[in-house]
């Protein structure tokens, strides 16, 4: 990845592998997932239900950027960066309001 434009490229060079791709981002990914599902839990049932069919989305996503063709021309990039920008940043707000962070493990004690 080039630091600042036509500079030196650094890093692994994964956007040339589809696996190496997959075998880094998938793994953070769900931990990712892991970790907020851990911390957090439902409230109700949108909370449980919400979250998880946006993991879900994101994840077809994610399988459709890697493996889908290329888009028909700049307007479609920009049309569907637009509304899949709109879509995306609200979901996780509405269902984190239905979601609430689990209580603290408690206070470290001095032994």
């Amino acid at each position: 990845m080039p630091l600042y434009p036509n500079g030196r490229r650094f890093g692994l060079s994964l956007w040339n592998s589809i696996p190496g791709t997959l075998i880094v981002e998938l793994p953070l990914f769900l931990a990712g997932v892991w970790l907020y599902a851990r911390r957090t839990r439902a409230r109700d049932r949108t909370g449980r239900i919400a979250f998880w069919a946006y993991v879900a989305v994101l994840l077809l996503l994610y399988v459709e950027d890697r493996f889908g063709g290329p888009p028909e021309s700049t307007r479609v990039i920009a049309a569907a960066g637009l509304v899949a920008t709109l879509a995306l940043l609200a979901r996780p707000w509405w269902f984190d309001r239905h979601r609430e962070p689990d209580p603290p493990l408690g206070p470290i004690s001095d032994p």
